[in-house]
């Protein structure tokens, strides 16, 4: 079992100008949802309001078979984001935090038993005073010798301190992980000028360093020393929403799969190339997710099928109006996969027919995605 603990928001999404939707979200949230479509069995420790939103919330996690047996249930109000997106597709943040759900844990609230991982992060490690619950319970797990502690800082720049207090917050949060995550704009919002893993390195952190780069994909600091670069995915990008916390749960995910998440036992004997498969892995689901709007990240049966290792364009002609639409997705033509001989594209069980000579095959990277899992 692994545990994810933080907030369970709202974005609201901008559609067009001064036009809004309603979409659940919240970092660690997104963790868990991303654990549940890669079949991977794992625990939410949120606290949901009683209220629309939280309603929501709850049941996109439980429609996605996430363990809620663990979360609270608040009359506070949700939590609050609004996303607006950049012309790059990055996304920018304005909250509505003030005494809403996600911050007034108490420690009778926590389950007492151990997973084999905890994973947290984001906002929930953040803000007071919740925060203070959050720390408590990731040392009490990482005393037991017996649960690997993930950690994503995912720093919000509009609802961040004091930058010496906050820089000082994380290198505590990140000495008492096992593997923490971060983006470069993370790394550069904490230690402008940086590019590597060494100001946390300087700071007593001893944890495996992985650092997403975009466009430059993705890079390991490994607590002895060795590091693990893997190249980057091309896709076409909708927007970034949710990529570096698809990229969070599929690295907990394959390191499951592998049996390797326990600290003090074979997790460390992961070795170099595993990684570079696990980051490869991460890296895939990541771009997918990208792809899609929103935090949406893949289902396994998808990734199982072959998607992202070979790939079909499909130009979809549609009668009523002669207009053209392009999308991407999977197909096992010789398996007799998505794409059947009479030319019927099938997806998720829906048959589209479309024009077979319009059909062309786009190389893509190879690799096999199940070794990673």
């Amino acid at each position: 079992m692994i545990d994810v603990m933080g907030e369970a928001l709202i974005d609201l999404m901008e559609i067009e100008d001064g036009t809004f939707r309603a979409v659940p979200g919240g970092s660690p949230a997104n963790v868990a949802l991303g654990l549940a479509r890669l079949e991977t069995e794992c625990r939410f420790l949120g606290r949901f309001s009683d209220d629309r939103f939280g309603r929501l919330s709850r049941k996109r996690l439980a429609d996605a078979g996430v363990d809620l047996s663990a979360a609270v249930s608040t009359s506070l109000l949700s939590t609050v984001a609004v996303v607006s997106m950049n012309p790059d597709a990055s996304a920018r943040y304005g909250f509505y935090v003030a005494e809403t759900a996600d911050w007034a844990w108490r420690h009778d609230e926590l389950p007492e038993d151990s997973p084999e991982a905890f994973h947290t992060g984001s906002l929930a490690a953040a803000l007071l005073p919740g925060r203070t619950v959050v720390d408590d319970h990731m040392h009490r797990l990482r005393a037991t010798g017996e649960c690997l502690i993930s950690y994503d800082p995912n720093i919000r720049p509009s609802l961040a301190g004091d930058h010496d207090d906050e820089v000082a917050r994380v290198e505590e949060q990140a000495r008492t992980a096992h593997l923490v995550k971060l983006s470069i704009e993370d790394l550069r919002w904490l230690y402008p000028g940086a590019t590597d893993a060494e100001p946390f390195r300087r700071a007593g952190v001893d944890a495996d360093i992985v650092l997403t780069l975009g466009a430059d994909g993705a890079r390991l600091y490994r607590h002895d020393g060795d590091r693990v670069q893997v190249p980057p995915v091309s896709v076409s990008v909708v927007d970034t929403v949710g990529a570096g916390d698809a990229f969070s749960a599929a690295i907990l995910a394959a390191l499951k799969r592998r049996n390797r998440l326990r600290p003090n036992g074979p997790n460390v004997a992961v070795t170099t190339p595993e990684w570079n498969d696990i980051l490869a892995f991460a890296n895939r689901v990541a771009a997918l997710t990208c792809e899609r709007a929103g935090a949406d990240p893949p289902h396994r049966d998808l990734l199982d099928r072959g998607l992202l290792v070979g790939r079909l364009q499909v130009a979809q002609f549609h009668r009523d109006d002669r207009r053209q639409r392009v999308g991407y997705l999977c197909a096992d033509v010789l398996g007799g996969g998505p794409v059947n001989r009479f030319g019927v594209l099938r997806e998720h069980g829906t048959a589209v027919p479309h024009r077979v000579g319009a059909i062309r095959e786009r190389p893509h990277q190879e690799g096999q995605l199940g070794d990673a899992q």
